[in-house]
């Protein structure tokens, strides 16, 4: 048998070999020290294409795929400072209070920076988290003090929790520094207005009036005016104020309905004339017509007001603001039916149908047999589960029903879906303000102490309302 010999490999081969599995090991050794590198520079462009994007929803005014991007962008680069500064700018935009979670992790990770502090505190009191607030401004190094943006954060503050001889002294440093706005020269001789010194009393009162005097100044001094003659029950001063006021070119549709309040409350006009006066302009846009509805509501017209509603143009009679006053209207008539059909429609948003035929069947138990309208209620609170548009309807629904117990109920469960729903937890301290139910508002406080961020602030609260219940 005739052996086969192998053909003889060469050095030369041999080296080639080693070459190239030195190179397949070198490219694989690259690409695993690579990968890390390459894949944030993935995440940082998916987060930038997110980001770009949430800012287009925004300016197409699609404030839901604005918010569906800005949670991509910050699921890309989790914990990314700058992406949670811009994320939290997108959601000022919207109006979100989610965006206070946000601008605190920027400022839990960036303690020093005087920009994030002052947003924080800014959003904080927007949404009348004064607790919030607070911490933030405390948290600005004493050198910073007297930075013309600190002052003015520290002098909203001040005006917010009714601290009159703080938010004198801010206004006194803004105008020593030559830096007091013209709104902020009013509000600041408002304030001195009522000092408890006569001397700087009479001296306010006769700057104002000089104020007053000023175009540049008019129509907002006596908008102030005319709040303060309304509440006064001077209403001779009230009207003359209001013609002033109207006077104005740059009046507003609102300054005209108080006018027309004046007219006829006081002056006892008609009231088919003073209609007849503002339903041309009440017809000019969404906004002034839904404000106009509600007016004559208050006066009492709600038959004219859903006349009036049916001679609008179809594009303006459709709109949401409409579809929202029409609810109203059908609440004072107490028209539950149409109520039903205008909740299903969307007149308050989108809402699932059983959810709203849980609701108006609280509604048909309603005094007829409380503990059914109870399980009712319960049980709608139940079908809405974790939605907060749904949980936010069924509240307006309380609300208008005037249904003590279930708007709680509903307030409860929004502050539970969401803790950071700030607004949601100063209705209900409120409501037991009012009951004085201290156990409650401990409840309250425990709550926002185990889950949110800012539990030092919330501790001290807690800490010490138990020692008062």
């Amino acid at each position: 048998m005739q052996l086969i010999n192998p053909k003889k490999v060469t050095r030369r081969q041999i080296y080639r070999r080693r070459a190239i599995w030195v190179l397949i090991f070198a490219a694989l050794f690259g690409a695993w020290r690579a990968y890390p590198t390459v894949v944030r520079h993935y995440k940082t462009w998916k987060q930038d294409r997110a980001l770009t994007r949430a800012k287009d929803f925004l300016d197409k005014k699609d404030p839901a795929a604005a918010k569906l991007e800005i949670e991509i962008a910050l699921t890309a680069v989790p914990g990314s400072p700058e992406a949670i500064r811009v994320a939290a700018d997108l959601l000022d935009q919207i109006g979100s209070s989610q965006g206070l979670i946000l601008r605190r992790r920027v400022v839990d990770a960036n303690p020093d920076s005087l920009p994030d502090r002052l947003a924080l505190a800014a959003l904080a009191l927007r949404l009348r988290d004064l607790n919030t607030a607070r911490e933030a401004l405390s948290g600005i190094p004493a050198a910073e003090q007297d930075q013309p943006a600190v002052i003015r954060a520290n002098l909203s503050y001040a005006l917010a929790v009714n601290a009159r001889p703080i938010a004198d002294a801010l206004f006194s440093k803004l105008a020593k520094l030559g830096l007091a706005t013209d709104d902020e020269k009013i509000l600041h001789t408002m304030l001195l207005r009522q000092h408890p010194n006569p001397e700087k009393s009479v001296a306010a009162r006769k700057e104002f009036a000089a104020l007053a005097a000023n175009p540049k100044y008019a129509l907002n001094i006596n908008r102030i005016l005319y709040t303060e003659a309304v509440a006064a029950k001077d209403f001779a001063t009230a009207a003359r104020t209001a013609a002033l006021i109207t006077a104005d070119p740059a009046a507003t549709f609102s300054d005209r309905l108080n006018q027309a309040t004046l007219q006829l409350l006081v002056e006892q006009q008609p009231f088919d004339a003073v209609f007849a006066h503002l339903a041309p302009q009440a017809a000019t846009s969404g906004p002034n017509a839904a404000e106009f509805v509600r007016w004559l509501l208050v006066q009492g017209k709600a038959a004219e007001a859903d006349r009036w509603l049916d001679t609008l143009p179809a594009k303006l009679a459709g709109s949401v603001g409409i579809a929202s006053v029409r609810l109203e209207i059908a609440t004072v008539t107490k028209d539950w039916d149409r109520f039903a059909q205008l909740l299903q429609a969307g007149a308050l948003g989108p809402v699932p149908k059983e959810i709203v035929q849980l609701a108006m069947a609280a509604q048909l138990f309603d005094t007829r047999n409380p503990s059914l309208r109870e399980s009712a209620w319960a049980e709608a609170l139940t079908a809405a589960g974790n939605s907060l548009s749904a949980q936010r309807i069924l509240l307006r629904i309380a609300e208008a029903w005037q249904w003590e117990n279930e708007t709680e109920q509903a307030l409860l469960a929004i502050t539970r879906t969401d803790p950071t729903q700030v607004w949601a937890h100063t209705a209900l301290m409120n409501v037991y303000r009012q009951r004085r139910d201290g156990a409650k508002m401990l409840g309250v406080l425990t709550y926002l102490r185990n889950s949110t961020s800012n539990t030092r602030t919330y501790s001290h609260d807690w800490a010490l309302l138990s020692l008062l219940v």
